[in-house]
């Protein structure tokens, strides 16, 4: 028989890989599809429908397939397949496809079961929380929107989708969609653009069960991102709770709603370019909606590639006191009292129609103050905000402290993280941002850090060679004699190490360490007999070799034991990271790296130790920030921190009075 009558027999592997088919009811229908004409003896249709799933990886895996369906029936037709091979190739045939669709299945229902997981993360303790902490639970009062084409230019106006009259923030969903899912938010410093946002997000996140909503800080955005996938690789694994690669897979299959927060928080030489690749990313059909403070986008010389354009207003003075009026005294017992305050002072009462300051001025009345307390004095718009903004956090700081913090030490050090968040672009906080670039250190102060540094990097070859050498040790029949033989191995190695990096320190020019964290590894029995399974066919392979030249049962149990070991080592830490990395807790991220013997969470406990002791955080730094949650001056989802508001960031940033030595 010739070699052409063999070729349907190649199988393409498409084991190794996920083929990233979108999670959605048309590729479930495809599915279906396909597996209904394999019933009918139909393989080419099935072929026509997997073709459609929109699936780079999967397209290149079915090139394959449709070679051999090419194949196969040039062969059948030409009469040189006999009619047992004719039966066997288009089995075989079969059996893949089928195989095909299986796997399909089942990773779409991996992804579905891990949407579910993200978008209940993202809600319940992500955006819920947010909004809460966001208004300090106080949300009587509702948004004005309005449509809007201020700061655009008339070309790009004149194409935009009308949205008529006035709506709440509670129907920002429906002014989404009328607006194509291209939306341009507007409005002044904490007339509640973000809040709107969180409102909106969480109600896409409910509604659509196909895609992924996200709400994304833009603050971090630079011009030297090429694209922004390039920008979202980044942020996304952080955003959504998952690890670097799954984030990547969900990006590619463009099942992403994303809600770009703070255009104006971007520094003011890249928000054109950010501009320009929401732009380009957006030539896909791709919803997003932007939002910024009104007057930095009025001086932008270019037009958000959006359908429609919003302002948030503030509120009127009539909306303002009737709600006042109409406010259930158990919820809000400081109503009556702020409502007297803003009919006494017309100034407070215009002040009071952005939402943030409102805000500001129920937990001061709730806290017991009255007007005539407060002492306000400005006479302009502007400085009786300043005014609020003092008298909020000199309210806020001196709560008693459950940890003992005094006023002017909680005013310092969250200056300083403020400070050192603003000359980052930084909006969120979590432990891993802490980096010892955040201050300026002294030699021995970097003699002690770089040792660290070069101590961790290697430690985990360290121990493998350890225990390499002490399983080698076994070939004596010793346990003991291994067991002290491994730990004086590690223990030289260590020193070894140490020695190198403090004659590295004191001669070398270097850069400051970074700390770095590790994804979290999935384990479970199921796989670790998988993986040793796979490696302990490797290592008989070996085995029958070493014991032909040893000639000693003994010593090729040995060697088939470490190769087998160190197979499964190396497997499990490259290839079975976890899709879902949800952050919940603090230290989580430094948990994950430990167990890939990445203890990178040593390094974070000394840079903590080294701040404290100059004085610009306190030592228990996690206590400190809840608390700092708990008095409304940050807000929390339980592992990442951020100032209530960014006026309140812009705030304490300017309390903070660099000295030359101190600069980073």
């Amino acid at each position: 028989m010739n070699r052409k009558t063999f070729l349907p027999f190649f199988r393409a592997d498409t084991k190794s890989e996920r083929l990233n088919i979108p999670v959605t009811q048309k590729s479930r229908q495809l599915l279906n599809d396909a597996k209904s004409a394999i019933e009918n003896a139909e393989p080419q249709l099935a072929l026509d429908n997997l073709y459609q799933l929109d699936s780079p990886t999967l397209k290149t895996a079915l090139l394959g397939l449709r070679s051999r369906l090419s194949e196969y029936t040039k062969n059948k037709h030409q009469g040189v397949l006999t009619s047992e091979h004719e039966s066997v190739g288009y089995n075989r045939l079969s059996r893949d496809i089928i195989e095909l669709i299986s796997k399909l299945e089942k990773e779409l229902e991996s992804d579905k079961n891990n949407y579910g997981e993200i978008r209940n993360y993202l809600i319940e303790k992500r955006y819920k929380p947010r909004i809460h902490q966001k208004l300090a639970g106080d949300q009587l009062f509702n948004l004005n929107v309005q449509y809007s084409s201020e700061g655009t230019s008339k070309e790009k106006a004149e194409t935009y989708l009308t949205l008529q009259g006035e709506e709440s923030g509670e129907k920002i969903k429906k002014i989404f969609q009328t607006a194509g899912g291209r939306l341009l938010v507007t409005g002044l410093p904490g007339a509640g653009k973000t809040s709107l946002l969180l409102h909106l997000v969480i109600e896409l996140l409910e509604a659509e069960k196909d895609s992924l909503a996200v709400l994304l800080n833009l603050a971090t955005w630079r011009s030297d991102f090429i694209t922004l996938d390039d920008w979202l690789k980044e942020i996304l694994p952080a955003e959504l709770g998952v690890t670097k690669r799954y984030a990547a897979e969900i990006l590619q299959k463009g099942q992403l709603t994303l809600l770009f927060d703070g255009l104006d928080e971007v520094d003011e030489a890249h928000r054109a370019s950010c501009l320009k690749a929401i732009g380009e990313y957006g030539r896909l059909v791709r919803d997003y909606v932007i939002s910024t403070r009104k007057d930095e986008y009025k001086v932008l010389e270019k037009d958000a590639p959006v359908w429609a354009q919003i302002e948030v207003l503030p509120l009127t003075d009539k909306q303002l006191l009737a709600q006042l009026d109409h406010a259930d005294r158990r919820d809000f017992p400081e109503a009556p009292d702020l409502k007297a305050a803003l009919q006494n002072d017309p100034l407070l009462l215009q002040v009071a129609e952005t939402p943030f300051y409102l805000n500001c001025l129920q937990l001061l009345f709730r806290g017991g103050s009255t007007l005539s307390e407060l002492k306000f004095k400005g006479e302009t718009l502007e400085a009786r905000q300043a005014e609020i903004i003092e008298r909020f956090t000199e309210q806020a700081l001196a709560m008693q402290s459950k940890q003992g913090f005094a006023p002017e030490q909680v005013r310092h050090w969250l200056a300083f993280i403020a400070s050192r968040m603003t000359q980052r672009n930084k909006v969120v906080f979590e432990l891993v941002d802490l980096q010892y670039d955040w201050w300026k250190w002294g030699k021995f102060q970097l003699l002690s850090v770089n040792i660290l540094d070069v101590i961790i990097k290697p430690f985990a070859g360290i121990l493998y060679m350890s225990l390499l050498l002490g399983m080698l040790k076994l070939l004596e029949r010793n346990i003991n004699n291994a067991l002290e033989y491994a730990g004086m191995t590690f223990l030289t190695l260590l020193l070894i190490v140490i020695i190198i990096a403090i004659i590295w320190t004191i001669i070398g020019k270097h850069k400051l360490a970074i700390i770095e964290s590790k994804d979290n590894y999935q384990f479970s029995n199921k796989i670790l007999f998988k993986l040793f399974k796979k490696n302990l066919t490797y290592s008989l392979i070996f085995g029958i070799v070493i014991y032909f030249v040893s000639k000693s049962l003994f010593t090729t149990f040995i060697w088939v034991s470490i190769i087998t070991f160190l197979g499964i080592m190396t497997d499990f830490l490259q290839k079975h990271s976890l899709s879902l990395l949800q952050i919940t807790t603090p230290y989580q991220r430094f948990t994950a790296s430990a167990k890939a013997l990445h203890f990178s969470i040593l390094q974070h406990w000394l840079l903590r130790w080294q701040l404290y002791r100059v004085g610009v955080l306190p030592l228990r730094l996690v206590h400190f920030l809840n608390e700092m949650t708990a008095r409304h001056l940050l807000e929390t989802d339980g592992a990442t921190w951020r100032f209530r508001h960014r006026i309140l960031q812009e705030y304490f940033a300017e309390q903070w009075k660099e000295n030359e030595s101190e600069k980073p």
